[in-house]
């Protein structure tokens, strides 16, 4: 005899839905992409990057202001007495005040061009790693890599899609300014342009500023979803920041605060086998001769341990908001040949695939 109906219990069901401890706090997902950090050909990849960066750099005054100053002061090895909050301060009055932008030359617009290119492919891997670790579904480096190797076309129109689109919606004001040259009648029209264009003008300052943060997302969306599409990759960017930002300030705060504990912990081992190394050197021979690029490589070294972490954690963090505004599940990840096979367009039958009447 079955037993008698005493009611639903909700608790149960309630409990059977948090799998995890993630499921209740999804944060905590955030220290499992830092697996990438300690992986040595992850940061071999970042050590190689921000070597060439430091190439690239060259010339740039750390002290001036714009990306560029912050990135000539972050390769330029440890600064004795700096905050570790400097770069956090550096970065968020650069997002915060664009007046540099009007400063910008060629040659630094160049550079920092550059400078995406070369990051374009480590970040992508780095992305795809940490999303992976973080969803439980890992791949070895060579085959992150390889994604990323086959969709770096798609990665580096990310990166120049916003800048277009910049470009094109900036040539109503250009046209607004030469019509300047026409005299008073020209100024008066050109003023009506100018108000006219008004919500043109707000739309370029949401692209601009909204690229730096969707920028990067659309990277890690372009590595890790099942469709390989620029556009659809960075309209998911755009959409995370302005549709969730707290939320996705909030993991960013947590992440960067994982981030600078695996940098002190890089910086402190780089700095005490670099210290040990000199010393071992000039006891033996007393002269440091040769001993210039092992100390330019363990410099470097704990800013691509911190940017290993950095894009491990991007992973991560794009996981969360994509579950948070999409209700997708982190584990949903492109990782088999089938998922990452272009999808194929539909073709309809035509006359003469059909059978020939006897």
């Amino acid at each position: 005899m079955s037993a008698p109906f005493t009611g639903y219990d909700l608790e149960t069901g309630i409990l059977q839905r948090v799998r995890r401890w993630r499921d209740a706090l999804p944060v905590l997902v955030l220290p499992l992409a830092l697996r990438v950090a300690g992986s040595p050909l992850y940061v071999g990849l970042c050590l190689l990057a921000v070597l060439i960066s430091r190439g690239i750099l060259l010339g740039v005054e750390p002290t001036a202001r714009g990306p560029l100053a912050v990135l000539a002061y972050a390769v330029s090895g440890p600064q004795v007495g700096s905050d570790w909050l400097s770069p956090l301060w550096s970065l968020l009055e650069l997002l915060v005040d664009f007046d540099w932008l009007a400063q910008t030359g060629k040659e630094d617009l160049l550079r920092l061009l550059a400078i995406v290119g070369v990051w374009g492919l480590p970040a992508a891997t780095l992305a795809r790693a940490g999303a992976c670790y973080a969803a439980g579904r890992e791949q070895s480096f060579f085959q992150n890599l390889t994604v990323a190797l086959r969709r770096q076309l798609g990665i580096w129109s990310i990166a120049v899609l916003p800048l277009v689109a910049i470009l094109g919606l900036s040539s109503v004001m250009f046209v607004a300014g030469a019509l300047e040259q026409l005299g008073r009648v020209g100024m008066w029209i050109s003023e009506l342009v100018s108000l006219l264009a008004l919500p043109l003008v707000i739309l370029i300052g949401l692209l601009a500023a909204g690229a730096v943060v969707a920028v990067p997302l659309a990277w890690t969306a372009m590595a890790v979803e099942k469709r390989n599409d620029a556009v659809d990759s960075l309209s998911r960017g755009y959409e995370y920041l302005y549709r969730r930002p707290v939320q996705l300030l909030l993991y960013s705060l947590c992440g960067y605060g994982l981030a600078m504990i695996v940098y002190l912990l890089a910086r402190a081992v780089s700095s005490a086998g670099l210290a040990l190394a000199l010393v071992a050197a000039r006891t033996g021979s007393g002269d440091l001769a040769g001993q210039s690029w092992l100390q330019v490589v363990m410099e470097q070294l704990p800013l691509a341990v911190a940017a290993a972490a950095t894009g491990g954690l991007t992973g991560a963090i794009y996981l969360l908001m994509r579950q948070s505004a999409n209700y997708q599940e982190i584990e949903d990840i492109a990782v088999s040949p089938v998922e990452l096979r272009d999808a194929e367009m539909p073709t309809l039958p035509t006359a003469t695939d059909q059978p020939s009447q006897p």
